[in-house]
């Protein structure tokens, strides 16, 4: 969880985005997301209370979802194909 106060807030507050941003980049490249929304709600239930002012932003939301896409193609196929060696 990321807490912004006392002494070095600046810096943990960076640190923090950073952290949010590297998870973000990670959750859409799964393709267990849908979109950028779902990625905010995750990072909030992970403890980025900044992730809807972070994600605020209509060209890393665009890219998010594209990255989102693109992975749920991969997902699905590798989804479907388990269901059949079952």
């Amino acid at each position: 969880m990321c807490a912004n106060f006392g002494f070095g807030a600046l810096v943990m507050s960076r640190e923090c985005d950073e952290r949010m941003w590297n998870l973000a980049y990670r959750l859409a490249r799964s393709g267990e997301h849908r979109n950028y929304q779902a990625i905010e709600w995750e990072l909030r239930a992970f403890g980025y209370p900044r992730a809807r002012q972070l994600l605020d932003h209509e060209r890393v939301r665009e890219k998010l979802d594209d990255m989102c896409a693109e992975a749920r193609k991969g997902f699905v196929t590798s989804r479907r194909a388990e269901d059949f060696s079952a």
